[in-house]
């Protein structure tokens, strides 16, 4: 890694980054203020229980080519389709009412992760459910995160063991662990780069690489502060397989492959509208255009290269805390918080 070298600079209370170990520019920060002003979002909608929502607590969210919504809660797995909501518990076929994770698969399946009874899959043509557990090969039980590989493989990050790899057509997973070189087994968040890099957000551990044949872990420590914590709970990767990490009392982090660039949240001075929501992060997604969404405790943020921009209740959100998130085809950007779920149409 690079050495902690050259000019470090931070405005306090506009949220502007602090570059690391090979910035040789800080033209960016140089900006006009009042473009500051710019909003993608004007008004937000939103669902709760009284809508059809199964709890209120949204912990996923997945949407699929057809549009259809998928919400997971801590009591059941909803699943809206224009105005009209279904519900799925285990007495339908699910493993657990439990669900931490959401992903549409391969062949448009959906699989749901619970915590602590394993991950299912749903195909929607036969109605059925299929579930899969630690005793079919699966790392864990308590499965926080799904990513789609570009091969159609299943990735599954086990907060109990490790990230296992499945693709339905081989039938069967293959798991690291600290064996393989990992650097711990609990493991809160996933993603995949366009040139096929796995990136997992480590629970205590920082941020690890893989390409297939060997993993590279970054910490906190390793990145001389990069990474400001090792607790790695939301990933998002930009078209560019750019990767940012958001974590937990350590604010975001982005990395190009050479240079980490350090973006702290708001604590409290200068507008919140302007800064990255918060320190605590629960969720990250990616546009195609390559502007960054992060949910944290004081609401979403969206960085597009030059400008954040923070929602919160003043703004229209159903509730504070950004649990999930996800973007539809059509770019609407949906928020599952502890009150329901808020959503909008991405004007820009």
């Amino acid at each position: 890694m690079k050495s902690f070298s050259g000019w470090l600079l931070y405005f306090m209370g506009l949220g502007l980054p602090l570059c690391l170990g090979g910035c040789t520019s800080i033209d960016t920060m140089a900006r006009d203020l009042s473009r500051f002003a710019a909003t993608p979002i004007s008004t937000w909608s939103s669902y709760t229980t009284a809508d059809g929502l199964a709890e209120r607590h949204v912990s996923s969210i997945a949407i699929d080519e057809a549009g259809v919504v998928w919400l997971g809660t801590w009591d059941g797995l909803s699943r809206l389709e224009g105005e009209n909501w279904i519900t799925y518990t285990i007495e339908d076929g699910l493993a657990g009412n439990k669900i931490s994770s959401l992903a549409i698969g391969p062949y448009g399946a959906l699989w749901a992760g619970t915590d602590g009874n394993g991950v299912s899959s749903y195909d929607a043509q036969t109605q059925t459910w299929m579930t899969y557990t630690s005793a079919d090969g699966l790392a864990g039980n308590r499965i926080w995160d799904i990513a789609l590989g570009p091969e159609n493989e299943l990735w599954f990050a086990a907060l109990d063991g490790g990230i296992s790899r499945f693709h339905p057509k081989e039938g069967r997973f293959i798991t690291y662990t600290n064996q393989d070189g990992l650097p711990g087994n609990s493991v809160w968040s996933l993603a995949l780069a366009p040139d096929g890099t796995l990136w997992a957000g480590m629970n205590g551990s920082g941020l690890v690489q893989f390409d297939g044949a060997d993993w590279v872990a970054y910490t906190a420590e390793s990145t001389q502060g990069g990474l400001r914590s090792d607790l790695v709970y939301a990933l998002a990767v930009t078209p560019d397989n750019v990767v940012w990490a958001g974590t937990w009392n350590g604010g975001i982090s982005s990395f190009d492959g050479e240079r980490w660039t350090h973006y702290p949240g708001f604590r409290g001075a200068g507008d919140y509208r302007t800064q990255p929501n918060s320190n605590n992060i629960y969720s990250a997604v990616s546009e195609l255009n390559g502007a960054v969404w992060f949910g944290g405790i004081y609401g979403v943020s969206r960085f597009d290269g030059r400008v954040w921009r923070t929602y919160h209740t003043n703004d229209g959100l159903i509730e504070m805390h950004g649990y999930s998130l996800a973007i539809a085809k059509d770019g609407t950007i949906w928020v599952g918080t502890e009150n329901g779920v808020s959503h909008s149409r991405i004007t820009e």
